[in-house]
């Protein structure tokens, strides 16, 4: 029998299929649910599922599953959350979260969250969920290495950080550095460890066999005791849903390095996209540290930019299916999915806020970068030439009204004559990834090239009258 799996950070798909022949796919979002449910699978199961940065899970998807005889697991922790709001009208819930959640021990939902890896990281959890913090926590009392006030006071400062920050080596950091008794952090480091509790994944595993068992019996599910009403909005959704590719469990793709091996082989234009991509690779790596809720701004941000990218300059707001389709293309052009692509604008955003934040030492590294690379001469000879020639006229602070074209003519003239290249749609960002000041500085950086050339020019042809500024005809 059919049987699909929304499952991510929680457990690994290759331990998942130790327990359960399924159909394992990433992270549910809005909408896959539904488009899972429409083929008709004898059961669901939901582990894990995207939220703040994608559409989470609708309820609505779960209710049209059931009403159209699927059976729909929860547990751990997207699964957990909805199996607990939607119990009552037939989602089972399975396990220690799940219980929790139902009965209103635990109520907000970044006790599950967590940080992770996308697809090609194999969805690795990159911070300790909350639910997983208190289980290693008790069992630390338990074992007698702490005792509860100790463990009463980790929790309260766990539960204080955000949800990407929660990690039991950031705790016992900031622990260790508030005082607490070294001897004691480092023999709860130790449990920590080896006897690390893991209750998500435990989770997880309880409702892989529970499905397991209810295939083997060939359990019919109930009918259900709810009708299901067609609203426009749940119309919206399905318009949306029926237009994105089909929900694909792991498809082969290329290896990432075959495709680095390929850009190296485009001389010039490789040896930028390599240098660039070191850029993002420390970007990444500094870009840690940054504070949360400017990454979270920075993030939707990128996403925005990307998805009207996209769609070639779409409307934002409401989502027509015709934008939905043409965003779904491209992340297949770019071998992205919607686990792929929220990585994708993670690293992104990182980039960007790095870019923001270092932009302005650009001008620093390149003078080193020049003179590893045996160039800084020329390129110095040149700039100081450049500056003699236009302080000797008095053109040292020219403008462009000096060049006779606007802003727009002359910036066209800079980058499509001099340099070969189309203008910047957006120069604001072409200056911060070039370190450039602004586009009052680029302007100037254009005006003195103009002049520049324009007095060599004349000096080259050994005309009598040298080139004057429009200002001055």
């Amino acid at each position: 029998m059919n049987v699909v799996i929304f499952l991510g950070p929680s457990l690994s798909a290759a331990d998942a299929r130790v327990e359960l022949d399924a159909t394992y796919l990433p992270p549910a979002a809005q909408g896959d649910v539904y488009r899972a449910a429409r083929e008709r699978p004898f059961a669901i199961g939901v582990v894990d599922g995207y939220f703040e940065h994608v559409p989470s899970v609708w309820h609505k998807e779960v209710l049209w599953a059931l009403a159209h005889g699927v059976h729909v697991f929860g547990a751990a922790s997207m699964g957990a959350l909805r199996a607990a709001e939607l119990a009552r009208f037939g989602m089972q819930g399975i396990g220690t979260v799940y219980d929790a959640f139902r009965s209103g021990v635990l109520e907000d939902d970044d006790e599950v969250a967590v940080a992770h890896a996308d697809a090609a990281g194999g969805y690795r959890p990159r911070s300790d969920a909350m639910v997983n913090i208190r289980g290693t926590l008790r069992a630390a009392v338990d074992a007698g290495v702490i005792e509860q006030p100790l463990a009463g006071r980790l929790e309260a400062q766990a539960k204080a950080l955000f949800y990407p920050d929660r990690t039991f080596a950031r705790l016992l950091a900031d622990t260790l550095e508030a005082g607490e008794p070294p001897a004691r952090i480092e023999a709860l480091r130790a449990f920590v460890a080896s006897n690390y509790v893991d209750v998500k994944r435990t989770d997880a595993l309880a409702l892989l066999r529970t499905i397991r068992a209810c295939v083997d019996e060939g359990r019919p599910p109930a009918a259900p005791q709810f009708s299901f009403a067609r609203t426009e909005a749940w119309d919206q959704v399905v318009e949306w849903a029926d237009t994105q590719p089909p929900l694909q469990a792991g498809e082969e793709q290329v290896d990432v390095e075959l495709v680095a091996a390929e850009a190296c082989l485009a001389g010039e234009r490789g040896r930028t996209l390599v240098a660039a991509s070191l850029v993002r690779a420390a970007a990444a790596s500094v870009a840690a540290s940054a504070p949360a809720p400017v990454m979270a701004q920075m993030w939707a941000l990128r996403d925005q930019e990307w998805r009207s990218a996209a769609m070639g300059g779409g409307t934002r707001g409401q989502v027509r299916p015709d934008e939905a389709l043409a965003f779904a293309e491209w992340l297949g052009r770019n071998g992205l999915n919607a686990g792929t692509y929220a990585g994708f604008v993670d690293r992104d955003a990182r980039s960007e806020w790095f870019r923001d934040r270092f932009g302005a030492d650009t001008n620093r590294f390149l003078a080193d970068e020049l003179r590893a690379a045996g160039e800084y001469e020329a390129f110095y000879r040149r700039a100081s030439d450049k500056r003699a020639a236009l302080t000797a006229r008095g053109l040292a602070d020219a403008s462009s009204e000096d060049t006779g074209m606007d802003q727009a003519a002359l910036l066209a003239w800079y980058f499509e004559q001099r340099m070969g290249v189309r203008v910047p749609a957006d120069l604001a960002r072409y200056c911060r990834d070039n370190g450039v000041a602004g586009v009052e500085a680029l302007e100037r950086r254009a005006v003195r090239e103009f002049v520049f050339l324009r007095l060599r020019e004349r000096a080259t042809t050994n005309e009598v009258e040298p080139w004057e500024p429009s200002r001055t005809c």
